[in-house]
């Protein structure tokens, strides 16, 4: 027979053992030949192609639970003719283990010897299978492989194969947005079908649109897959998988963690992006990508409404109009804030997650400038000692809520006191001016001139107003000085008594008549000094008072044994605050006076005290001022000689006028702690 011969029998053989219907699969061949063994053939006769062929074959079944194999040797037509013949020896693992085999077949007259195989398959696990031939060669004329005869190795044929449900463990990316498209890379196992038949990629989600993928290329742990996904696609998680046929059985495998989601928005302008606090309705537009269909939009701060917005799911086609309005009060930056809701009418669908579905940005609002307040209250002129009660208003203007006010006395601010209280046993207190940082503002001028006050105010944005100052002319006493007549000498007065004091005779400064001191009545006659402010003019109605304060006074009584009667009296106000010997509006006077009993032989009196003139004005809650000070004293003695006390000796001095400033201690204000007391001894 030759070599057609031989092939065209082969041939008719496979196709006889393994008929292919439609829906077979392909076969996987592998074969192994040895050339030129010509050792073998009858070389005389020119028969010079003598081989031997070996052959491992896989086929599919028409279902997926079965595989077909085939392990097949054949010999040349010339080694045939010659007499040679083929022998096969095979078997079938699966992961190493074999489970079919070792068969071994004879040459069936036609050179060709072959062993089938028929292996039950699982494809719900992956399994390597492996057809192995072992190709030999014997003469036939001997006893054979069986037999013992002559036969020769020549060659093994193996052929091996996966086989197992098609797996998807990852796909790149694991996402995809809406309105975008591109190729996913698939990877996994199995995704080839070993016996040719093509290999889809698909997609699934129960009532989802709008996604899609194709198939790329295929290899056997790896696939790409060109995707598109519409910008309306339902969002959320989708199957992408892969199937194949094998035998009449579709495979399929799907991986359930991908996502089609929405993408995140981004900001790309806003304008204008700063916004004057009180102004309504400012037309804004903010540009982007991604705000989706329907777009929420939300400034801190500030009242935002959109008028028109669109977006066609492209990078940077993304804008909304709005009208922005903004408080009066408003400051600083304000947090702009787009929340897409997707395109799809469903809401935002995350793609991965912690996605945030909005974007922030930062306006800026300009705050409203603070315009310069206005003073109120009391007006120019004020008299002094008069409440200077003023009040600060915020003008109209967008924002009117002030944090803090800063009142300020500018140079020359003048002599200034928040009040004044004043007491015998306390002396003059002074109250510090007041805080300057409230709306209102009170306080006294003690001393004449022109003075400024000053305004401003801190709204609640941080603005700062102008400074408003008002000039205050302040009105003071004119003319004077305070004038005095002073008597100059003492006398020896006698004085009517009472059961509070004895009469009799007086050791008096200047000369009267009347009750003794603390009994009632009234005294007549010349005071030793009398003050008098009637030189001064009055700036507005008022009223004077005064305040006496004794320095020293020593009053020491003899007796004709020597033995002296003390009493001195510390420094103080006299007898009371105000001081109470004033007989008229303008005058006050003293005449000091020491009682001179008959049981002493001389009676001598030093006196040193200064004067105090005040005035007030009638305006409702003034003050008092000072306008100066006058020291005078005296002092004196008379002896007594038979019984009668002799015409005094000494004199009175009166010392020059102080007027009052503010830089004396205590703004000019008479200074004292208690009540002048006398201890006697």
């Amino acid at each position: 027979m030759n070599r057609t011969q031989v092939l065209i029998a082969l041939l008719l053989f496979v196709a006889a053992v393994f008929p292919h219907s439609a829906v077979a699969q392909n076969d996987i061949f592998s074969d192994t030949g040895v050339i030129d063994v010509t050792y073998i053939c009858d070389t005389v006769n020119g028969d010079d192609g003598c081989f031997i062929e070996g052959f491992a074959v896989m086929y599919g079944d028409t279902n997926s639970t079965n595989l077909h194999g085939l392990s097949q040797t054949s010999v040349s037509a010339d080694s045939f003719d010659d007499g040679w013949d083929g022998y096969v020896v095979g078997d079938v693992l699966r992961d190493s283990t074999e489970i079919a085999g070792p068969t071994q077949a004879g040459d069936n007259g036609q050179g060709v010897s072959v062993v089938t195989w028929n292996v039950a398959i699982d494809l719900n696990a992956t399994h390597v299978f492996d057809v192995r031939t072992d190709s030999y060669y014997n003469y036939m004329g001997d006893a054979g492989c069986k037999g013992g005869g002559t036969c020769v190795y020549i060659a093994s044929t193996q052929q091996m194969v996966t086989l197992g449900r098609p797996g998807v463990t990852s796909i790149t990316p694991p996402y995809v947005f809406v309105g975008t498209s591109g190729t996913l890379t698939l990877k996994g196992n199995n995704f080839v079908n070993p016996f040719g038949n093509p290999t889809t990629i698909n997609t699934s989600k129960t009532g989802g649109t709008g996604f899609s993928v194709s198939t790329g290329t295929v290899s056997a742990m790896q696939a790409t897959a060109p995707y598109t996904a519409t910008l309306t696609a339902t969002t959320g998680n989708w199957d992408v998988g892969l199937s194949y046929a094998l035998g009449s059985s579709i495979l399929v495998s799907t991986f359930g963690a991908f996502t089609v989601g929405d993408p995140t928005p981004t900001f790309s302008s806003i304008t204008p992006s700063s916004w004057a606090a009180g102004q309504a309705n400012i037309p804004v537009t903010i540009k982007g990508s991604y705000f989706g269909s329907n777009p929420v939009l939300v400034i801190a701060g500030v009242t935002s409404s959109i008028t028109s917005h669109s977006d066609n799911g492209q990078p940077g086609g993304a804008v909304i109009n709005a009208n922005v309005t903004v408080p009066g009060c408003s400051t600083g930056s304000a947090l702009v804030t787009v929340t897409s809701t997707g395109y799809n009418g469903t809401g935002f669908g995350n793609a991965y997650p912690g996605q945030l579905p909005y974007v922030i940005m930062n306006g800026t609002i300009i705050p409203a400038p603070a315009l310069a307040p206005t003073i109120g209250g009391t007006k120019s002129p004020v008299s002094v000692g008069q409440l200077a009660s003023l009040t600060g208003t915020v003008p109209a203007q967008a924002c009117t809520t002030a944090t803090s006010w800063n009142w300020q006395l500018p140079a020359p601010q003048g002599t200034t006191v928040g009040g004044f209280h004043a007491s015998t046993a306390g002396g003059v207190t002074l109250d510090p001016l007041p805080a300057n940082t409230n709306s209102s503002y009170a306080f006294y001028w003690v001393y004449p001139g022109s003075f400024g006050v000053s305004a401003q105010y801190t709204l609640v944005n941080g603005q700062t107003s102008p400074t408003t100052t008002s000039t205050f002319t302040v009105k003071g006493l004119t003319g004077g000085p305070l004038s005095n007549t002073n008597y100059g000498s003492l006398t020896v007065d006698n004085l009517t008594g009472c059961p509070a004091q004895v009469g009799g005779p007086y050791l008096v400064y200047g000369n009267v008549a009347g009750p003794a001191p603390g009994c009632p009545g009234k005294t007549m006659g010349t005071p030793g000094i009398v003050f008098d402010v009637s030189k001064y003019g009055q700036p507005s109605a008022g009223t004077f008072s005064w305040v006496q304060l004794i320095s020293s006074d020593t009053t020491t009584s003899t007796h004709s044994n020597g033995t002296k009667y003390t009493c001195t009296t510390t420094a103080g106000i006299d007898l009371s605050y105000p001081y109470g010997s004033h007989p008229t509006a303008t005058t006050a006077n003293d005449a000091p006076e020491a009682p001179l009993p008959t049981s002493f032989a001389t009676v001598s009196r030093s006196f040193v005290a200064t004067m105090y003139p005040l005035w007030t004005s009638n305006a409702a809650n003034a003050i008092p001022v000072p306008i100066g000070n006058q020291g005078w004293q005296f002092s004196g003695q008379t002896i007594l000689v038979g019984g009668k006390w002799q015409k005094p000796t000494g004199n009175g001095t009166v010392g020059s006028f102080t007027a009052a400033n503010g830089n004396q201690p205590n703004k000019g204000y008479p200074v004292w702690t208690g009540k002048a007391t006398s201890t006697c001894q």
